[in-house]
């Protein structure tokens, strides 16, 4: 099993190192610009600031204003993002391959030279400091192991302190530290640009000699000596977390360099022990003595793999049951260890440990932006390939200017201090002011997916994607009715149905179903959204005969042993309890009862008395009720053969049936009448407040539905939108705020949303309702409009260099099926008429709680001028509610999407999985901007609080300093769940 991908690398004379590596199956590329500063490199008494200084890298430069950057980036099509960890920070771009050569003058541009003042230091500080209370301080489970454990186990200060920084470290930064910073870490001798898509190598490398190739070396800083002695045992801290409702425990000890031959089996190790439901751990500690709930960790859990120079650490994360002892835990987990030591690993079990590893590293080399981060990666750590060559030493211009002076901090010229203009002047403003910005390339066309499609005779549909490249393969079947068909005294039940399914079938049990997925490379899911229920397997395009038999395994003949329901009952029982500690779950779940009412979409969680009543009897009726061929799609895409998939899918499910009269058809929810609304949810000692706004939107068969989402994108659906420039970059009130449209099944939904420091609840909140009013009364520009086209149109193209991408635009149109337009737009061929013109004069925010399409548009006047909505011209108006937060427990709820945070990735690079039942938690809707304890929204004002290190991250999104953005564009599945990997997020 050989995977080649092509390389190619040359290094320029000023040292920076150029890796390329070809691939034209789709007209995109990814682009990673890596310099090799990261936090533990950063000055002593400066914690933080080299994840201070990555944000301030998207502050502007001598050509390039603030904003330009990512104006240029979306008005391509494409998206960029950053991200700091311990020994490197990272630039990344996904973008059209028309769009390279302008994106590539923007890295060098910012390599050459910074320009900005003093207030977009202290902006950005700001922002940052919001970003700190997002993850950590608002978190009832904050970064403990990432924070503290670090600052216990090494002895040296670059390795153990905290990464995100000291609030008082970042207050002490000046724009001096800022200009000796850039000038000794910013060097093009200190970085590596990769490039990974469809380009030719030949032109980027040109590319880069013309427009890199000016800016001069400078001499890097020696690394400090980051090596640790070997130190026997772990550390191991126990803290108390106020607001945490249940027990974690987290442990660590001491690795070797990067060069040690040990690195590669404690790797595995890692492996070995915590991922998936086959590892060690999850089969003795949650099956097995059914003490622990939940389990996290690994070899090198800040950077991933073997990428890091310096110390580093193997974390082991528990969560467990209350009425379990600290001790034994701690007992379980050592004997689970010593059996390793003491038996060794049998070859069939390694075996299967290193085919998760490698199918694992395959998807990340899957999308472009992954292989360029991998390939600048290895050119880091491990120096440029073998053969690479040096090009002559070009002229000192760019396209026939001088280059400018590197080194070099260009401050604010303008006497009032205010470089980038009021905010008006912004928003919409042009990128025209980049006198020498290259023009977009030809445009290249987005080739449709071919779809092989069939029918079995029992009503099954069958859809094969051949897609050739990584030797991946994703099989998802879907069946129509989720969490909404639960019956009116059984919220949840789908959730619980879901769960039950890998608990064993008739022929295999749980073990053995763990083990079989394992040996495909992949992984086994089930899940219940509020339409659909799935079923997924994926793994390695040889093993799709055993992924398509294990999917038809939990279809057809789930067991639903009396241990397995009892082991979900209770793992469902913890997840809600701790859950209860979580402000995204708190906030959506009053935001859900007051959207939907009594509607099925309104209850988004089960109740103590729904999981009580839950019995193996219940379960077996429900499977055979819901999951019907007729009701159902088989989708498999990957590097497979259509055909033989077809043979094998009649073969496995041809004999399937369903059992029962099918679920009823659930009506369409009805929007709250009535004026705005404000609820409040107050938790004492909170340090920020969820803001939370919304109401319902179109059906999806709307011919508003797709303008309502161009008019989401331009308000708040991506970093440049209106209400992120606002409450982030303007105001600094926020890390991570966004706004989106999202459809469910008869209805659509729109939703703001933003965590914001408590201080500024008020003024955060009539900046929201300032903007939704600004959006219902005032013309988008056409730079807005063409700029929300194009980011439409490449993130389609983004979304389908990928396998799992390709399936999740073909289950878009499956369940629910997309707005009315969105396919036309989405194929490149729309352009700013009929459409553009409606999104311009759609509120994403509806004045006065109507439905949007029911409501009238003022034209003209600056809405700030309106009243009530902004600054001394009073409040955001409306009846005010104070609910307990207890309120709402249930089902089904929330919408949106979109957002405009940046994705923090400090320390993880990638994500826990959360193995066994509680690896899905696609049933809870959770803001993308915050897992703080706050929340006040108009239409579910929240306000909840609480301050805790213990990080309970198992299940979670992984982490990373960065100025992230948690924007997923204007479509998103409800319950939205932040999307890690979204190119709108920037860390």
């Amino acid at each position: 099993m050989t995977l080649h991908v092509p390389l190619q690398t040359r290094v320029l004379s000023n040292g920076l190192t150029v890796v390329v590596s070809e691939n034209p199956a789709a007209p995109v590329f990814g682009l990673c610009v890596l310099y090799r500063i990261g936090s533990r490199l950063e000055p002593r008494g400066r914690s933080g600031f080299a994840h201070l200084f990555e944000h301030l890298m998207f502050e502007g430069t001598p050509n390039a204003g603030k904003g330009v950057f990512d104006r240029v980036c979306e008005s391509s099509g494409g998206s960029n993002n950053g991200q700091t960890r311990p020994d490197v920070t990272i630039y990344v771009v996904d973008a059209p391959s028309s769009a390279l050569e302008r994106i590539l003058f923007l890295e060098a541009d910012r390599m050459s030279a910074l320009a900005f003042g003093q207030e977009s230091l202290d902006n950005q500080r700001d922002v940052v400091k919001e970003e700190i209370r997002v993850n950590v301080q608002n978190d009832p489970y904050g970064l403990f192991e990432y924070g503290e454990l670090p600052l216990a186990l090494f002895d040296k200060w670059e390795n153990a302190h905290d990464g995100y920084g000291d609030f008082h470290d970042l207050d002490q930064a000046t724009l001096a530290d800022v200009e000796s910073f850039f000038g000794a870490f910013y060097r093009p001798n200190n970085a590596v640009l990769a490039v990974a898509g469809d380009v030719s190598a030949g032109d980027v490398f040109a590319k880069a000699d013309r427009l890199f190739g000016g800016i001069p070396a400078a001499s890097v800083p020696p690394r400090p000596d980051l090596s640790e002695p070997k130190r026997p045992g772990p550390v191991l801290l126990v803290k108390e977390a106020p607001l945490a409702r249940t027990p974690a425990i987290a442990m660590a000890w001491r690795m070797p360099e990067r060069t040690h031959p040990d690195a590669i089996p404690l790797l595995l190790l890692g492996e070995l022990l915590h991922n998936g439901r086959a590892s060690r751990l999850y089969s003795g500690l949650v099956e097995g003595r059914q003490i622990a709930t939940d389990l996290s960790g690994g070899f090198n859990p800040f950077q991933g793999g073997t990428w890091y120079d310096g110390a580093t650490l193997f974390l082991s994360r528990l969560g467990y049951r209350r009425d379990v002892s600290e001790t034994a835990v701690l007992a379980a987990f050592d004997e689970e260890v010593a059996r390793i030591a003491r038996d060794g690993v049998g070859e069939g079990e390694l075996a299967r440990v290193k085919t998760k590893v490698l199918t694992d590293w395959y998807a990340g080399l899957e999308p472009r932006l992954g292989l360029a981060v991998e390939m600048a990666h290895a050119v880091a750590f491990s120096g440029a390939p073998r053969g690479a060559s040096r090009i002559p030493r070009p002229d000192r211009s760019r396209d026939g200017r001088r280059a400018p002076p590197c080194g070099r901090l260009a401050r604010s010229t303008d006497a009032s201090g205010d470089r980038e203009g009021s905010a008006e002047g912004r928003q919409g403003g042009e990128v025209s002011s980049l006198e020498s910005l290259p023009p977009l390339g030809p445009p290249r066309p987005v080739p449709a997916p071919y779809v092989d499609r069939a029918v079995l005779p029992n009503g099954l549909a069958v859809q094969v994607v051949p897609y050739a490249g990584v030797p991946l393969v994703s099989v998802r079947l879907i069946t129509r009715g989720g969490l909404s068909d639960d019956p009116a005294g059984s919220p949840g039940l789908a959730r619980l149905l879901a769960a039950s399914l890998r608990e064993g079938t008739t022929t295999r049990t749980s073990a053995v179903l763990a083990e079989l997925a394992q040996e495909a490379g992949g992984d086994l899911s089930a899940g219940a959204g509020p339409d659909s229920l799935s079923i997924g397997a994926s793994g390695l395009a040889a093993r799709v005969p055993l992924l398509l038999d294990l999917v038809a395994d939990l279809a057809m003949r789930p067991a639903f042993p009396a241990d397995g329901v009892a082991r979900v009952k209770d793992l469902v029982r913890e997840d809600l309890e701790t859950s209860e500690s979580e402000p995204s779950y708190l906030a959506v779940r009053a935001f859900a009862r007051a959207l939907y009412g009594s509607h099925p979409y309104g209850t988004i969680s089960p109740t103590a008395a729904s999981i009580d009543a839950v019995t193996p009897e219940i379960l077996a009726v429900e499977a055979a009720r819901r999951l019907r061929p007729e009701r159902s799609l088989l989708l498999v895409a990957g590097d497979v053969d259509p055909a033989a998939v077809h043979a094998e899918a009649a073969r496995l499910f041809g004999g399937w049936s369903g059992a029962g009269a099918p679920p009823p058809a659930v009506p369409a929810p009805v929007a709250p009448a009535g004026p705005r609304r404000i609820l409040v949810l107050d938790r004492p000692g909170s340090v920020q407040t969820n803001l939370l706004v919304g109401n319902l939107g179109f059906p999806r068969t709307d011919p508003d539905a797709y303008p309502l989402e161009l008019a989401m994108t331009i308000y708040g659906g991506s970093f440049t939108s209106r209400l992120v420039q606002n409450l982030r970059e303007e105001k600094g009130y926020t890390y991570s705020p966004g706004a989106g449209a999202s459809w469910l099944a008869g209805c659509g939904t729109v939703r703001s949303y933003a965590a914001v420091r408590t201080e500024v609840t008020g003024a955060a909140l009539n900046e929201i309702l300032y903007e939704m009013e600004r959006m219902a009364t005032t013309d988008a520009t056409d730079e807005e409009m063409e700029r929300a086209f194009r980011r439409d149109a490449g993130s389609l193209a983004i979304s389908l260099q990928t396998a799992a991408g390709v399936a999740d635009e073909v289950v878009r149109l499956w369940v629910p099926r997309p707005p009315a337009g969105r396919d036309r737009a989405r194929s490149g061929r729309a352009r700013q008429g009929h459409e553009g013109r409606r999104a311009a004069r759609l509120a994403p925010g509806l004045r006065h709680g109507h439905r949007p399409h029911r409501r009238r548009r003022r034209r003209g006047g600056d809405p700030r001028g309106t009243g009530n909505v902004r600054g001394d011209r009073g409040g955001p108006g409306g009846e005010v509610r104070r609910v307990p937060d207890r309120a709402g427990a249930g089902r089904g709820g929330g919408g949106g999407g979109g957002g405009g945070g940046r994705r923090s990735s400090f320390p993880p690079s990638g994500g826990p999985t959360r193995p066994g039942g509680r690896s899905d938690r696609s049933w809870m809707p959770e803001p993308a901007a915050s897992s703080s304890w706050t929340t006040r929204d108009a239409v579910t004002g929240t306000t909840s609080g609480g301050n805790s290190r213990l990080s309970r991250s198992c299940g979670r999104r992984r982490r990373s300093t960065g100025r992230g953005r948690s924007a997923s564009g204007s479509s998103t599945p409800w319950p939205p769940a932040p999307d890690p990997s979204s190119s709108s997020t920037r860390t």
